[in-house]
């Protein structure tokens, strides 16, 4: 055990040279406890499609540093090797990767600062999570019930799979009552509810309310009638949009 040292998340820490580091051979799914932008700094660019990273934010740890630690003395000090670490990360990505940053508002340093000045960018889209157990907080202070997975990538082809539920029979029934030549489906209305002076023109014999505007220009509204994707209800009320069940399988 003189080979490890603990360091500031709690974990073990020993030389990389134990890891094989040097051949690069590792099996698989492997773990490593180790310093993380240490093992990062000696990881092959462009290799990795999914990384996620949860700094340490409201322990109540200090995190000094004494010649056995490799702790942080001050939120700076923890930010600048943050944004080490997120550097590495950006190298290490490849162009369909992303990197998955839990944060919260209360913490310190600003993972949101810190990130997007590491990519160059802000988060690509974020997740908010409800926190069940909110805690104390003083009185003046506001009550912060959500935390944040903030996404990154280095490109815009990065992967993301859409999560969905799949729909009962019952549902389907009742939701696409509609059919022609290119299947079921259901309809949706095509004006929103703001008043868009350039989107309330009049199509053919149709206009929206004062107070709504088309979702699309003209000229996207004829390319949809002409593939056969806009119903036409037959007691003269606004055009809807057809949403065919095999362009939705869920929900």
């Amino acid at each position: 055990m003189s080979h490890l040292t603990r360091g500031p998340f709690g974990q073990l820490h020993f030389p990389l040279s134990r890891l094989g580091l040097r051949s690069m051979t590792f099996p698989i799914n492997s773990f490593f406890s180790c310093d993380a932008l240490s093992l990062l700094e000696r990881l092959p660019s462009e290799t990795i499609t999914l990384a996620y990273l949860e700094p340490p934010w409201n322990t109540g740890s200090t995190f000094e540093r004494d010649t056995t630690t490799f702790g942080f003395s001050s939120d700076d000090e923890l930010g600048n090797y943050l944004s080490k670490v997120l550097q590495q990360l950006r190298r290490i990505l490849t162009a369909q990767g992303s990197v998955f940053l839990h944060w919260s508002p209360q913490a310190t340093p600003d993972m949101r600062l810190v990130g997007s000045q590491a990519f160059g960018c802000p988060p690509r889209y974020e997740i908010t999570r409800v926190r069940r157990s909110i805690g104390r907080f003083p009185k003046d202070t506001p009550r912060l019930d959500h935390e944040f997975l903030l996404v990154y990538s280095k490109s815009d082809d990065f992967i993301y799979n859409t999560q969905y539920r799949a729909l009962t029979l019952e549902e389907k029934k009742a939701r696409y009552t509609f059919k022609d030549d290119r299947g079921t489906y259901a309809t949706s209305i095509m004006t929103i509810g703001i008043c868009r002076p350039t989107f309330q023109f009049d199509w053919r014999g149709y206009k929206p309310e004062p107070t709504r505007s088309w979702a699309f220009p003209e000229q996207k509204l004829e390319d949809l009638a002409r593939d056969g994707r806009i119903h036409f209800p037959s007691s003269g009320s606004l055009p809807r949009l057809k949403r065919y069940l095999a362009d939705h399988p869920g929900m």
